[in-house]
């Protein structure tokens, strides 16, 4: 449901190169605005998938649009009921990663694409050298590497070695 619409000045290219131009072949004046929308609890239940899908899905591909940027959401009691927010936080990220006073770096390796769990090391190696400050192993549940979570976790420490900033997960 559209709560509000809070026209801004608008403009005179489109958010995004390649937008949709109109077919009216006339001069363009892109309208720029501020939406509030709502949905009811009842379409998508207290499911952050459902809600991601939902808020951040197709909506950005309709054609309609030159450009959307999702600036807030906001979840009600119920939904908030379920999810008991992050385990740690962003003080515990740092403890946990002993890095304070700038942005915690962090990154995800995918040993789906064809590497081993010892080219996937190697990777990790790289990574810690360069001083990343955490990195995530996705490897997913349906990919066949032999090795299992905890062996691989050892495999990864070792070119890790002395950068003790840096933690695989």
């Amino acid at each position: 449901m559209v709560e509000q619409v809070e026209d801004l000045d608008g403009a005179d290219e489109p958010s995004l190169p390649g937008a949709r131009v109109p077919s009216h072949g006339g001069p363009v004046r892109y309208r720029r605005a501020h939406v509030t929308l709502s949905w009811p609890l009842s379409n998508m239940g207290p499911s952050l998938p459902n809600v991601f899908a939902t808020v951040a899905g197709n909506l950005f591909e309709l054609n309609r649009f030159s450009g959307l940027r999702l600036l807030d959401v906001r979840f009600p009691p119920p939904f908030l009921d379920r999810y008991h927010g992050p385990r740690f936080g962003v003080e515990g990220t740092r403890r946990l990663c002993g890095v304070w006073g700038r942005p915690v770096i962090g990154t995800i390796v995918k040993p789906s694409v064809g590497l081993t769990a010892e080219s996937t090391a190697a990777v990790v190696g790289e990574l810690a050298a360069g001083g990343i400050d955490f990195i995530k192993d996705n490897r997913g549940p349906g990919h066949r590497q032999t090795s299992g979570g905890s062996q691989r976790r050892l495999i990864y420490r070792a070119p890790i070695g002395g950068a003790t900033h840096c933690s695989v997960a």
